[in-house]
């Protein structure tokens, strides 16, 4: 697929400098939908117990503006009414339950792979587990919080899967000015963990199914189901294995798996996994070569993470979702 641009981050520093005089991005409109005791209501000293405020941020990017123009296929991503791009981030926020015992400081933590770390950095005891971490079961010894910081996070990798209390972001799809599908080459390579005990082959994988993207990304969908027919351009997506890095690839013929999940019978259809029946064994090395299609515009989560204390209306609206 088409290479990710990155936004250097002095593009977001300057987003902070010029934020007085700047319409390039916003936060339109955020949407409570809980606020609770955090920690069970514990108390850290003098600053009392915390809340936390969990919801959702919808935001737009000028397409046009200098800052924006390097994000990759932004002008190929649909627009609203005012000519802008739009996001929805998930957003999670722990503040003290008296906003008048903060420190006045704002601790904004960037997730990786929609997962929080920032408590587990300087908080001691923290639980050494993700989705414990994520859905905030303990604050540890509670550092940060007897110091009254607010905290934020927020989704903004567009292509991590929901699930473990994982922030995500929903950006649009990249489309061809006539609407027809972007579609490009992906090089997937496919592991299953050599620390399952006992050793055992799995059949069905996620096109994504990488070292660090299994089970939390997205895969990008294969353009045909047909993996044993060329497409109009001769093209014939291709699966290799190997024991180690630097082996040579062994073809496995296309007749030996498919597009879909393994079952009893033929694969059930789905256009972002495969079947293959001998199964992928633990410790090996499988690259799947395919053509794959309608690619995110995910160089808006970099814009994004610029947005919310720099771009926000004044008036935004806030809207609390119904319980």
């Amino acid at each position: 697929m088409r290479a990710l641009t990155t936004i250097a981050a002095s593009t977001c520093l300057t987003g902070f400098l010029m934020a007085a005089q700047s319409a390039e991005a916003r936060i339109t409109r955020i949407e409570i939908t809980k606020i609770e005791a955090a920690f069970a209501g514990q108390s850290f000293g003098k600053v009392g117990s915390y809340e936390r405020v969990v919801g959702n941020a919808y935001g737009e990017v000028d397409p046009t503006a200098e800052s924006n123009v390097i994000i990759q296929d932004i002008n190929l991503a649909p627009r609203n009414q005012r000519g802008m791009v739009e996001y929805v981030t998930d957003i999670d926020i722990l503040r003290p339950a008296d906003l008048g015992k903060s420190n006045g400081v704002l601790f904004f933590n960037i997730v990786n792979r929609g997962n929080k770390g920032g408590l587990s950095l300087f908080n001691v005891d923290m639980p050494f587990e993700t989705t414990a971490n994520n859905n905030l079961a303990s604050a540890g010894d509670g550092f940060l919080q007897r110091q009254g910081y607010v905290i934020v996070w927020f989704g903004w990798q567009a292509d991590v899967a929901p699930g473990s209390d994982r922030l995500t972001m929903h950006v649009p799809i990249a489309r061809n000015p006539d609407q027809s599908s972007i579609t490009g080459l992906v090089r997937s390579e496919l592991t299953t963990s050599p620390l399952i005990v006992p050793p055992a082959a799995t059949t069905t994988l996620d096109l994504s199914s990488g070292w660090f993207t299994k089970l939390a990304t997205h895969p990008y969908p294969t353009v045909s189901l047909a993996n044993r027919t060329s497409l109009p351009d001769g093209f014939l997506p291709r699966l290799t294995v190997r024991r180690h890095e630097f082996e040579p690839r062994t073809p496995i013929p296309n007749t030996e798996w498919a597009f879909g999940a393994c079952g009893s019978g033929e694969p059930a259809t789905s256009d972002t996994q495969i079947c293959y029946p001998a199964g992928f064994r633990p410790g090996f090395l499988y690259e799947l070569t395919y053509r794959a299609k309608d690619p995110l515009v995910l160089g808006l989560g970099f814009a994004a993470a610029c947005n919310p204390f720099t771009y926000r209306l004044p008036n935004a609206p806030k809207h609390r979702a119904p319980t």
